[in-house]
């Protein structure tokens, strides 16, 4: 079996523009390659948790899916959490199941999970004999804001006006100077509701 484990979270989704495009060409590889070597293939994705976006199959029903037309690999929506801990049990669930030879895990993210530590798992599939790999997603082409602080008054009084604090920063990624451009204005546009 031939499993490939996406990272699906918002933070890499939102930062790559052309995500779904570059999945999609990255799952006809490895459907072709598992074609080739004769192997089954699964692919999951993982963000909060993890789910079979194809599960282990003949690479011909992935091939047939992205020429359908189904090639938007991934939720329309998804969870700010990377849980590549969930994605690697679901795998290790197929790779190692009864009777199965055990096989390979491609993971393909950013590097970064903000969830469980996956280290256990990693080193369990790798003693039990599964072919480990990684492939970073190409950099983010688009910046990302990040919350650091908000600071809110314990109390307030109707009516009175509230002041609070927000320390927030913009990751601008490895070209993201060049991405945004000189002549770039930021703005931060702040919607409050009364409850």
């Amino acid at each position: 079996l031939r499993c490939v484990l996406i990272d699906a979270s918002a933070p890499v989704r939102r930062r790559m523009p052309g995500y779904a495009g570059h999945l999609s060409r990255l799952a006809a590889r490895e459907a072709a390659a598992a074609r080739e070597s004769g192997d089954e293939l699964a692919l999951a994705l993982f963000d909060r948790g993890a789910r079979w976006w194809c599960p282990p199959s003949a690479p011909d029903r992935l091939l047939e899916r992205l020429a359908n037309g189904d090639a938007r690999i991934g939720p329309p929506e998804s969870s700010a959490r990377c849980d590549l801990a969930a994605g690697l049990e679901l795998a290790r669930d197929a790779l190692l199941a009864p009777g199965r030879p055990p096989g390979s895990l491609l993971i393909v993210g950013d590097g970064t999970a903000r969830g469980r530590d996956p280290e256990p798992l990693l080193a369990e599939l790798a003693t039990r004999g599964v072919e480990l790999r990684f492939e970073a997603l190409p950099e983010p082409s688009a910046p990302d804001a990040r919350v650091h602080e908000l600071r809110l008054p314990s109390r307030s009084e109707s009516g009175a006006p509230l002041a609070a604090r927000l320390a927030w920063s913009l990751d601008m990624g490895a070209d993201g100077r060049q991405a945004l451009g000189s002549d770039a204005q930021l703005r931060l546009v702040c919607d409050f509701r009364d409850a």
